[in-house]
């Protein structure tokens, strides 16, 4: 059995199944240090870029995504979208890194459909010079049997000629 925190509620529940406490959550310290919030205040500071904070709450990390909006939000924030019943999940601290290594993918599935692309395009030229030998050596063979059949028709003709000849000689 599991108390929540906010309100006392008992829950028979593994803590897995538990609903996500969304106010429980804005009360806990999710802000920055004060050397970061300083850095954030410092137009100069070089801020690490895949740290996000919030536009509303500039000292605040961003935690949460709404799939409504399709925004990202610190602690601060998530009443707002929870209560409109906005669909709203927690994000990694790492959310920068896997957007590099999504867009990285993206670059190599182009690289691979251009390569595919390329793989085609050389499939299509050889399949053409294939069919054109094809053609020229089925030309040549309809002309070589064309010769050999003139060949044997002028070789009929001439051995029909000479029994005709020779059944002459012989009824005479």
């Amino acid at each position: 059995m599991i108390k929540c925190p906010y309100d006392k509620i008992a829950h028979h529940n593994i803590p897995e199944n538990l609903p996500v406490n969304y106010q429980v959550l804005t009360a806990l310290p999710m802000g920055v240090s004060s050397a970061a919030a300083a850095d954030v205040s410092d137009p100069n500071s070089a801020q690490n870029p895949s740290i996000k904070y919030c536009d509303i709450h500039p000292s605040k990390k961003v935690k949460f995504y709404c799939k409504n909006d399709r925004s990202m939000f610190c602690s601060k924030c998530i009443l707002k979208h929870t209560e409109m019943k906005h669909d709203v999940i927690q994000i990694s601290p790492k959310i920068e890194e896997m957007k590099k290594m999504i867009e990285q993918m993206v670059v190599e599935v182009d690289n691979h459909d251009q390569s595919i692309s390329v793989n085609e395009e050389l499939y299509n030229k050889l399949e053409m010079k294939v069919r054109k030998k094809f053609n020229e050596e089925v030309d040549k063979l309809e002309k070589s049997f064309r010769r050999v059949m003139d060949q044997l028709e002028i070789q009929h003709q001439n051995l029909f000629q000479m029994m005709k000849e020779q059944i002459d000689k012989e009824i005479k």
